[in-house]
């Protein structure tokens, strides 16, 4: 009964304790520090320490990791070459079964739309699947949906 706010609350005091930080995103529990040099990355994690710190906040050693060359962080893979899907999700997509139901697309579509910055042609692709979800559209899986569905599993 009734609406949470704590998750918006916490956001909102980790946003305003690292806002004035370049290179530093909070996501809730979850803090990414990104620079371009050891020297910097040490600079920003003595501020970011230093600002928890004199918010009365800890960290648990076991769940920080730093100085490390990459990291997965809310189902992307981030490094030195840039942002890009998960090893983990690519398998899950490829590997894929053929929907049997709407339900089922959709679950698959919202996988896919979660990657659409990596699937700029995902549109014209999929069409013919968005279509089987319109509420009118009565399920007819055939050989031009198994074509569609296929030709997005490998783009």
């Amino acid at each position: 009964f009734g609406v949470s706010i704590a998750p918006g609350l916490f956001q909102s005091i980790m946003e305003r304790l690292l806002h004035d930080i370049p290179g530093v995103v909070p996501y809730f529990d979850d803090v990414i520090i990104s620079a371009t040099t050891r020297e910097q990355l040490w600079k920003k994690l003595r501020v970011v320490l230093l600002q928890f710190q004199e918010a009365g906040l800890k960290l648990k050693r076991n769940k920080c990791h730093i100085g490390v060359p990459q990291v997965e962080f809310l189902g992307f893979l981030i490094n030195a070459s840039g942002i890009s899907p998960t090893p983990s999700k690519l398998k899950a997509i490829k590997e894929a079964p053929a929907p049997k139901d709407k339900r089922e697309l959709q679950a698959f579509l919202g996988l896919l739309n979660f990657y659409n910055l990596f699937l700029p042609q995902k549109a014209t692709i999929a069409e013919l699947l968005h279509r089987l979800l319109d509420r009118t559209a009565t399920w007819k899986w055939g050989r031009l949906e198994a074509e569609a569905f296929n030709k997005i599993k490998i783009y």
